[in-house]
């Protein structure tokens, strides 16, 4: 049965007078007291109470009991995931910090070379034209030199090609400060090369010129040495234009230029790796962190709830014994009140699993990971 203050107050009268009302005849009839006027053991109906207020506790703690075999491994799954995130976040912390020194050691290195007073990028756009335009210019020449189409572009395109190459290595080997053998070979053979290359194709175009008995180009009135040496010029002439371009985008040290620049590259893309990969760490960190905060906090407050109801109904059982003996001291005639009432009201004990929040989750996280068993198992056990 439910108990509420009037029911008490009616118990509490009926217990204190000393009648009671006869049904048939209707009539006083006298009785004792309850509890009697020496009685010092706490009073029956408060004993009642008592239990019907404990039975009342076990059954709130039941409920919760009942509830948290749901949030408690919820929570504890997500406190299983923080922790994996945590432990993922701090293993790509450390390698990206095992990495950062070396990397940013390589960048400043890389970078702290002095860059050349014409841009690379720029010096091999202008070797790329000064190619192309080679092209027709040697093209026109041995056509007025009367070779066919074919043996004509073939040779252009042997000129455009090799003079501008041959430039940018000249041009390399003699900027290096540190010369290797390479580099000395390079610039001593490389304009001689250029030269025989170039001579021999003006003396091959002379001669057959001469063969042909030829006194004058086409229309224009130029001797077949004149054009020789003319051809000669121009070539000599793009060979050392492109080999001063190719000189002042080259560094002063190239082969360490290179080795830093490779060092560099090779570094910062394992780094983008290492810290691409800490970044979604940590966002798997951030968001696993508010998963458990939220269901944390939730069966927290569903917690609270029940502690809440459990506390409300000692309060009320207080206040129902209070109650009782008011209502039988005041109904009482003669004596006072009995010694019993003088004591000091027994609450019922809150019940265990209603006094604290356990949140043993880093405990059960460690056993799973010595006994493999999963925590959802440990937790729901």
């Amino acid at each position: 049965m439910k108990y509420k203050e009037s029911s008490i107050r009616r118990k509490g009268r009926k217990d204190g007078r000393n009648h009671f009302w006869k049904f048939w005849p209707f009539k006083k009839k006298s009785k004792d007291p309850v509890p009697s006027l020496t009685q010092k053991e706490i009073a029956a109906f408060e004993n009642v109470l008592f239990n019907f207020t404990s039975n009342d506790l076990e059954k709130i703690s039941e409920k919760w009991s009942n509830r948290d075999q749901v949030l408690k491994p919820d929570v504890g799954n997500a406190y299983v995931t923080l922790v994996k995130a945590e432990e993922r976040y701090r293993k790509e912390k450390s390698e990206v910090d095992a990495i950062v020194k070396d990397y940013e050691k390589a960048k400043h290195d890389y970078f702290d070379v002095p860059s050349p007073s014409f841009s690379p990028i720029l010096a091999t756009i202008l070797l790329i034209f000064i190619a192309i335009g080679e092209f027709p210019l040697n093209s026109m020449v041995f056509q007025l030199f009367g070779e066919n189409k074919t043996l004509t572009y073939v040779i252009a395109a042997l000129i455009c090609v090799s003079i501008p190459v041959a430039a940018h290595f000249f041009g390399m080997a003699l900027k290096n400060v540190h010369k290797t053998l390479t580099d000395k070979f390079l610039m001593a053979g490389l304009p001689v090369l250029i030269l025989l290359e170039i001579g021999a194709i003006a003396l091959v175009r002379e001669k057959f010129f001469e063969a042909m008995m030829l006194t004058k180009v086409v229309h224009l009135n130029i001797s077949s040495q004149q054009l020789t040496i003319i051809f000669v010029i121009i070539n000599l002439a793009i060979f050392f234009i492109a080999s001063f371009i190719s000189y002042s985008s080259a560094h002063e040290d190239s082969e360490d230029f290179r080795s830093k620049k490779k060092l560099f590259l090779r570094l910062k893309k394992r780094y983008d790796k290492e810290y691409k990969e800490e970044v979604i760490a940590n966002k798997q960190l951030e968001h696993a962190e508010k998963v458990f905060k939220r269901l944390r906090e939730r069966r927290a407050k569903i917690f609270k709830q029940y502690q809440a109801q459990a506390e409300q109904k000692i309060k009320v059982f207080k206040g129902f014994v209070w109650c009782y003996r008011d209502s039988n001291i005041n109904v009482r005639t003669t004596g006072g009140a009995p010694p019993c009432f003088n004591l000091e009201i027994i609450l019922p004990e809150i019940p265990v699993a209603l006094k604290t929040l356990d949140e043993d989750f880093k405990q059960m996280y460690s056993q799973e990971k010595k006994s493999g068993v999963s925590s959802i198992d440990l937790l729901k056990n």
